[in-house]
């Protein structure tokens, strides 16, 4: 891309560029051990040969994440709903991915129908659980372990399995309890949220009244052809019951899961008001990497997406001026400047391009 379309600026470029051309240089400079992505996290005893197996290496190289540091507070309470942000080269693909799927209870509905054949859902999950099941698969222990070992060791076997966890948005909010630090310190493995239909737009009072219409006509036997309310119907306390379950949306959310890149707003996870994007990998050209950084910024401070997940623009950060430093980095790096000196691009203010530098490390 051309310097004058980064929207940070053509100085915060030229850094971008040279961050980015050094992190390739240290890394193809470095052993091949280095390469090894880091083992999951391990259980206190040595002897586990289980917990201390290698996650699988990306056949891309090593991911290259964007650091930013805020000006402002993203979110005004407690936050574990990762919000996605779609950049022009995705990341990866869903057929590499293990997926757990975690469902209202019962589950046996939902996995009827997207595990039905032909259905786009048909291969996607590896496995389809209720909270229920969940909730019994972690405290299930044998009878050689401790209750809270054996919990942990179940957890350990959960996280191991999975690439990634979605769940049903009605659940979303009792998974902290349940999933723990585990998955939720560092963001390791935070569970993402998905719609297993469309939402309604819709008032609540006008939506009651159109199924009770549909109710009518179905009792007098004045039956139509499909709807958009099929599945939703009214309870006996007079509330709404969705129980619809659309295959193909469902897939659509879990192909912008994987592709496209995520970071969570909240503060109590995130110390330091940063946040941190995976923009690629390791043996991407530098243009490509590029271009993801500026698509995340734009989105970031970008009118139209102020109504994404999370409602009100929570987590987005709406302008330039809430930005910080701006950072690239590997897990094996320190981090290169994009940004520095808060929020002063880092460079000769007349915008001359400095000596070849590799900002040695």
């Amino acid at each position: 891309m051309k310097s004058s379309e980064f929207i940070l600026g053509e100085t915060a470029y030229k850094n971008a560029k040279k961050s980015l051309q050094s992190l390739i240089k240290q890394y193809n400079n470095q052993p091949e051990t280095i390469n090894t992505p880091p083992p999951p996290p391990a259980d206190d005893d040595d002897d586990d040969d289980e917990t201390s197996t290698p996650i699988p290496t990306n056949n891309q190289g090593m991911a290259i994440h964007l650091v930013i540091s805020i000006k402002i507070p993203l979110s005004r309470k407690k936050d574990y709903i990762p919000r996605i942000i779609p950049i022009s080269y995705k990341l990866d693909d869903v057929t590499n991915k293990s997926i757990l799927l975690i469902t209202k209870d019962p589950s046996t509905p939902y996995r009827s129908k997207l595990m039905i054949k032909d259905s786009p859902t048909e291969d996607l999950f590896l496995d389809i659980i209720s909270f229920k099941k969940l909730k019994s698969m972690i405290n299930k222990t044998s009878t050689s372990s401790t209750n809270n070992k054996g919990k942990k060791q179940n957890l350990i076997k959960i996280f191991k399995n999975y690439d990634i966890i979605v769940c049903d948005h009605r659940i979303m909010k009792f998974l902290p309890n349940v999933l723990g630090e585990l998955f939720y310190y560092k963001n390791k493995k935070l569970p993402f949220l998905i719609q297993m239909a469309k939402p309604i737009l819709l008032e609540t009072s006008k939506l009651k009244v159109q199924l009770k219409a549909k109710s009518n006509n179905n009792n007098n036997n004045n039956q139509q052809g499909p709807s958009i309310l099929d599945g939703l119907t009214i309870s006996k306390e007079n509330k709404i019951k969705d129980e619809r379950c659309d295959p193909k949306y469902i897939n659509l959310q879990i192909k912008s899961i994987v592709k496209n890149t995520n970071y969570l707003p909240s503060n109590v996870i995130n110390k330091g008001d940063c946040i941190s994007l995976k923009i690629g990998y390791i043996n991407w050209s530098i243009d490509k990497l590029l271009i993801n950084i500026n698509d995340i910024i734009d989105y970031l401070i970008n009118k139209e997406y102020f109504s994404t997940i999370g409602g009100g623009g929570e987590g987005i950060i709406k302008d330039l001026n809430n930005l910080g430093n701006i950072h690239v980095k590997t897990n094996q790096s320190i981090s290169l400047p994009i940004i520095d000196n808060n929020g002063m691009p880092k460079g000769n203010n007349d915008g001359e391009e400095e000596e070849d530098s590799d900002f040695d490390f």
